[in-house]
């Protein structure tokens, strides 16, 4: 995990060439910690140049260890751009139970304020109030193809204003070839 970590902040550290990330085939990075505290928890350093992760059938996910902090996997800047190819987004929880601020309890796997593009990936068992799997938000959008939504969910806290299961989507998004299975919102739109 910790050059995965350093993988983005060298990229990042370059916002004007597009940096390509190539994961283990088939590895778990397992998060622990909150890495910072952009529009919320997230588990991995704010995205914040053009980024291309190629996944080979890895998983990143947030730890189902009992002490683990809520987290997101992924905060996308709104000078950030992502594209997941072949990876596995799992258990993602955006939550803050002392704040009244919507993108601190949004997006369990990722929080999306710009571009992002998912091909053959898989967002699994992510959970938040608005958007358990992606949030994204009003300015920006996001492609989906050939991906599975599974198990996500708006449903923190049981009550009013948890919408969006899989997405909960501000702006437009283009899905072609995917598929959407067991999605849940307390309120609104599990897929």
């Amino acid at each position: 995990v910790a050059d995965l970590i350093n993988d983005i902040n060298n990229a990042n550290a370059t916002p004007a060439t597009e940096d390509i990330i190539d994961l283990v085939p088939g590895c778990i990075y397992e998060l622990t910690d909150v890495d910072n505290f952009t529009d919320g928890s997230n588990g991995l350093p704010s995205i914040v140049s053009t980024i291309v992760f190629n996944g080979n059938g890895a998983t990143i996910q947030r730890s189902y260890a009992s002490n683990t902090p809520p987290f997101r996997i992924f905060h996308v800047s709104n000078v950030g751009m992502i594209t997941l190819n072949d990876l596995t987004l799992k258990n993602g929880l955006a939550f803050a139970a002392t704040t009244g601020s919507t993108a601190h309890n949004a997006g369990g796997a990722i929080y999306n304020n710009n571009r992002v593009y998912l091909y053959g990936a898989v967002i699994e068992d992510n959970h938040a109030t608005k958007g358990g799997g992606v949030y994204v938000t009003a300015a920006n959008a996001m492609t989906i193809q050939d991906s599975t939504f599974k198990d996500n969910g708006a449903d923190l806290n049981g009550s009013p204003g948890e919408h969006g299961g899989a997405i909960y989507n501000l702006s437009s998004t283009t899905i072609t070839r995917s598929t959407f299975s067991n999605n849940t919102a307390t309120e609104t739109g599990g897929a």
